[in-house]
């Protein structure tokens, strides 16, 4: 179909064509969104999400009320120990990417290794002191994370089970960095574990996630280990609280059952092509943000609504995100 020039469309057109080719296009497109990807931005805000999980179920759990800065600084330790995790893996990887994978930032050199490498280790850095500040246990609950990660992307990570493993402590650990806020409360080591299973097998699936599979009924298993753990949760929620949180998380946790059981049905004991199973994963990954919100409403009683409101967009950025960083 034939648009004429001084149409709309054509003039929408020529403003995204001149953006793009305009210095500040220029820099946003080769200097930013490569570190972007880099970093997996979509995925930061799960990592930040898991941090607030943590804090907000721990005060439910306790009954002890945290302050907003405590909060904020444990989730941007977490988001700067996702980063350092990312850029590291990448930076283990790029012998492999090189042949594989070359439109990746690294072996791409949009961006050289040493400026990776410095912003990793100040990505670490900063985590560290960030957990420092917060308290002792914090501290050392993000050093162990920093270890596991490293684990993780110098060892175990071709290894189907450990790896597996590993990678499911590291965002277990990243939710147990907000739960450190009060100290280590016994009953919130049940959604740590779920919210460990459920990435171990979310990974353990992604190991497949390159080549025809035929996934059989673990791919039920992530989903049922989060509805699990959740209900064992609320017998340790006093009834105060639980009386006022409880729809709402429960509508959360029936979101991520739901939406990872018809996610999954179509491909147990199918021939599944690897861009199938690439969108499944990605489906499972998008899903930690109702998670999440099942928890943060607890500790945010009086404010259910704005925080669904919340996972809601949330959600949509990350959706936005991916799209806007495959298509620069």
């Amino acid at each position: 179909m034939f648009f004429p020039t001084n149409s709309r469309y054509g003039k929408k057109k020529s403003l995204a064509r001149r953006f793009a080719d305009s210095d500040c296009g220029f820099f946003l497109r080769h200097r930013i969104v490569p570190w972007l990807r880099l970093v997996r931005l979509p995925n930061l805000l799960t990592a930040f999400g898991d941090s607030l999980a943590g804090a907000c179920l721990a005060t439910a759990l306790s009954g002890k009320e945290l302050s907003f800065w405590s909060v904020l600084d444990v989730c941007f330790c977490s988001v700067v120990l996702y980063m350092f995790g990312t850029i590291q893996n990448d930076w283990c990887d790029l012998p492999e990417d090189t042949r594989l994978r070359p439109e990746r930032p690294l072996p791409n050199r949009e961006i050289s290794v040493p400026a990776a490498a410095l912003v990793a280790i100040a990505c670490l850095i900063v985590a560290l002191l960030l957990a420092g500040l917060t308290g002792r246990i914090t501290f050392i609950i993000a050093l162990l994370l920093a270890v596991v990660i490293s684990t993780y992307n110098f060892k175990l990570k071709h290894s189907l089970v450990s790896g597996s493993v590993c990678m499911g402590l590291c965002r277990g650990l990243n939710m147990l960095l907000g739960v450190s806020l009060v100290g280590l409360t016994p009953a919130a080591i049940f959604p740590v574990i779920g919210l460990t299973i459920y990435i171990g097998g979310v990974t353990w699936l992604a190991d497949g996630e390159n080549r025809r599979q035929i996934p059989t009924r673990n791919i039920f298993y992530p989903s049922i280990a989060l509805g699990v753990s959740w209900f064992i949760t609320l017998f340790f929620i006093s009834g105060n609280v639980l009386w006022k949180a409880f729809l709402p998380s429960l509508l959360c946790i029936a979101v991520v059952i739901a939406f990872a059981l018809m996610a999954a049905k179509p491909l147990y004991n199918r021939s599944t092509q690897p861009s199938t199973m690439h969108k499944f994963i990605g489906t499972l990954i998008g899903l930690l943000i109702p998670w999440q919100a099942a928890w943060v409403v607890f500790g945010a009683a009086g404010h259910i609504l704005l925080v669904l409101a919340l996972a809601i967009i949330t959600w949509l950025l990350m959706k936005l995100a991916s799209r806007w960083i495959a298509q620069s």
